[in-house]
């Protein structure tokens, strides 16, 4: 709604910029270039074009200087628009860290239009409660254009960082005029800073420009990002050669921040070498841990039509000697290991162990190969090259079964050494747990493989079978079916289009991935949960049938980057609407019911109705009240309703403002008839303790209260008080009152 007025005032300037084209005064020439470029700044957005048309009023020789003043005010804040558009021409070079945000309000309409819940401006249709966001709210609350933030250095004595940051309210002209108010009010007023208005809050000063607001640790800071928001040529972190690698990759995101150690080396380096002479385990640290080629740490966030992604990276220097590093890195992800993972996959785990030959290997002799102890370490260290774990929804029903299908793919080099551990290892495990009397399992097949199955106790049996170069490890023999049919079909989580987006970004250098489908785990789940359980999560499961979420880490030589996404992010309008209908609906059948209940003077039920709603909400002053109500007037049960008093009084012990509320209506109203008094006290004195006696509304409920009580004297001590706050507070309109009520507590004290 809010942009409706900015439409049509950009509308009639458009049409006032064209009526006075025609117009054949010179001095009005200059005029309608003005109203051209405000038409062009705020109807169109095109601050370059609008910039170019104010310089033309501010060095036309006709233009009053009314006109010129104002086209060279609005000439500036075009200028630090086009300039702040990139935050990072107002940085300056080689910060020691940076962040910056960009248009948060672009981004949280992306994923409220996802959410089905943006408004789109059409009205809805009668008796259909839904939630529908104005787009007006969010440019009114996020409708910032950005912020940046860069750490220039850092004072080892001190423990204080330096630097500036620069924020661009955007449209939110309210954000700025706050700011423009609270700083002069509430700050120290210093010295202008290249001309503009500059404030002191403890160590940081603030100045505002004509679009921007700047903070910096020092002067020079601030007259820094002056500098190049006058001159784009300074030099600043844009231009930045060293670290134009690093910020290439914020690419338009949301949140972007890097850490740049580089600069901080040379101070550092003296103390490593110092520290690392004195102490060799220090010395061997910085030699391991090659600290000089660091070069930074990166992170983004995004939401975008895709979902939301985040992502942090470490990044070293070629030719670095991080051992470590290079240690924990792994090999990328052989697809192979994949093709045995079917489509329909509910969730699926999957590690590099070794690099994949280009030509499998094989046993050098077709017997039942000897297990040795170096076999285990060749196991792990040469013969596997990847593992997928998966769990998928059940393929057939199985009553009384609460095993998963769950699956492990090991593609190996040499199967038949694989096999023989594998079958050597279950075998010993079967026996151990009395599930079997020999170590040779249970043979059988699945569609002409050989499977072996191992009983484990009586709960579970474990399935191996060799395909390929793949040996196949299931807990049912449904999951195992299904990975020789994903293998021999090319029908793999690799083309399951519930997870295309999710194996995109599976790239070179991943070396472990976690994929994960929430509308079919939750049809796993449902084996194992009751009915209240899926009575509450049904609803939503429905909403998640094209979500999918990936985690991802990748190894390269001079790369470590961890990612997590979620893509497919559900419309849920449908489902916000269907509830709102039935909160509505579900309220208006309660309050029914006890309308009902209480005038046929069913008391039980109306208290029933009435805890049920304190059981889900139990500090509702409303519910609370009624149930007051009910057993103090309309059952006379005054002990009970004294009793659900002090219930009451822990209930609502942080309220003030409801505990003084409720203690003047108990004093008041005639329907209490003063039956409650003692109940008000309680209320009212705690109200106050809660605002330390300093509110005189407090303090005028208080005195009633104990003048009720019979102390006459302490309500006069309270009322008084009362009148001498309301008159420091400019409360005039109320001083009558106040004492009127104190000349009564007089006289009771007179009479006593």
């Amino acid at each position: 709604m809010l942009q409706f007025p900015v439409f049509m005032r950009a509308l009639l300037m458009g049409l006032l910029a064209i009526s006075l084209t025609a117009a054949p005064s010179a001095g009005q020439s200059a005029q309608t270039t003005f109203y051209k470029a405000y038409y062009l700044e705020h109807g169109v957005g095109d601050i370059a074009g609008a910039a170019e048309l104010y310089e033309q009023v501010v060095d036309s020789g006709r233009a009053s200087s009314g006109l010129k003043g104002e086209a060279k005010t609005r000439l500036a804040a075009c200028r630090e628009d086009l300039v702040a558009a990139d935050f990072a021409r107002l940085m300056p070079p080689a910060p020691l860290a940076y962040i910056e945000i960009n248009r948060p309000g672009e981004s949280v309409r992306d994923l409220l239009e996802q959410l089905g819940i943006l408004s789109d401006g059409e009205p809805l249709p009668t008796g259909e409660n839904r939630l529908a966001i104005s787009p007006a709210i969010i440019d009114a609350a996020l409708g910032l254009r950005g912020f940046a933030a860069a750490v220039t250095g850092f004072d080892m004595g001190s423990q204080q960082p330096s630097g500036v940051a620069v924020l661009h309210p955007g449209d939110m002209e309210l954000v700025r005029g706050l700011i423009e108010t609270a700083l002069p009010a509430a700050t120290e007023i210093v010295e202008p800073v290249g001309g503009f208005a500059t404030y002191r809050v403890e160590d940081v000063l603030i100045t505002l420009t004509k679009r921007l607001v700047i903070a910096g640790t020092s002067e020079m800071e601030i007259e820094g990002v002056l500098d190049r928001l006058r001159n784009s040529h300074e030099d600043s972190l844009a231009n930045d050669d060293a670290l134009a690698a690093t910020l290439a990759r914020r690419d338009g995101a949301l949140v972007y921040f890097f850490v740049n150690p580089k600069p901080l080396l040379p101070m550092i380096q003296p103390m490593l070498h110092s520290a690392a002479a004195q102490h060799q385990e220090l010395a061997i640290a910085n030699a391991v841990l090659d600290i000089e080629n660091f070069r930074s740490l990166t992170g983004r966030f995004d939401i975008n039509g895709d979902g939301l992604r985040l992502e942090m990276a470490l990044h070293l220097d070629q030719g670095h000697q991080n051992l470590v590093y290079n240690f924990l890195r792994g090999p990328a992800i052989d697809p192979a290991a994949l093709r045995c993972v079917p489509a329909g996959a509910a969730a699926c785990f999957t590690l590099a162990m070794n690099e994949a030959p280009e030509h499998y290997g094989h046993s050098s002799s077709d017997e039942q190969p000897i297990v040795t102890a170096l076999d285990l370490g060749r196991e792990l260290f040469a013969n596997i090259n990847g593992i997928a774990v998966y769990a998928m929804p059940r393929v057939s029903p199985r009553v009384g079964d609460e095993i998963p299908d769950v699956a492990a793919v090991i593609t190996v080099n040499d199967p038949a050494k694989s096999e023989a551990i594998w079958h050597q290892f279950l075998g010993l495990a079967s026996l151990a747990s009395g599930g079997s009397v020999s170590m040779a399992g249970r043979p059988s097949e699945i569609e002409g493989v050989p499977v072996r199955s191992y009983a484990i106790e009586d709960e579970a049996t474990i399935h191996v079978a060799t395909l390929d170069h793949d040996i196949l490890i299931a807990m049912t023999r449904d999951a195992l079916e299904a990975s020789i049919h994903a293998k021999r079909s090319r029908d793999s989580i690799l083309d399951d289009p519930g997870f295309a987006r999710a194996m995109d970004q599976i790239g070179p250098h991943t070396t472990l991935a976690m994929v994960a489908h929430p509308g079919r785990c939750f049809e796993i789940g449902k084996a194992y949960m009751g009915q209240d359980e899926l009575d509450e999560v049904e609803p939503f499961a429905g909403l998640l049938a094209d979500t999918s979420v990936l985690v991802a880490v990748s190894h390269s030589d001079r790369e470590l980057r961890f990612t997590m996404a979620a893509q497919g992010v559900p419309d849920i309008s449908d489902l916000v609407a269907e509830l709102i209908q039935e909160e509505l609906h579900g309220k208006q059948r309660r309050a029914n019911a006890l309308t009902t209940a209480v005038q046929h003077g069913d008391w039980s039920e109306a208290l029933r109705l009435l805890d049920d709603r304190l059981e889900h909400d139990p500090g509702d002053f409303d519910t609370l009240r009624s149930k007051f109500r009910l057993l103090g007037l309309r059952m006379d049960d005054h002990e009970s309703a004294r009793e659900f008093g002090r219930h009451m009084l822990q209930a609502l012990s942080e309220n003030h403002l409801v505990q003084n509320n409720f203690a003047w209506e108990l004093l008041t109203e005639d329907e209490y008839d003063q039956r409650f008094d003692d109940v008000a006290l309680k209320f009212s004195e705690l109200s106050n303790k809660l605002t330390e006696h300093g509110n005189w509304a407090y303090l005028d409920t208080l005195a009633l209260a104990q003048y009720r009580a019979g102390n006459a004297a302490k309500a006069v001590e309270l009322e008084e008080k009362a009148i001498a706050i309301c008159k420091n507070d400019g409360s005039s309109a109320a001083l009558s009152e106040l004492q009127s009520a104190l000349q009564k507590f007089r006289d009771a004290v007179e009479n006593e």
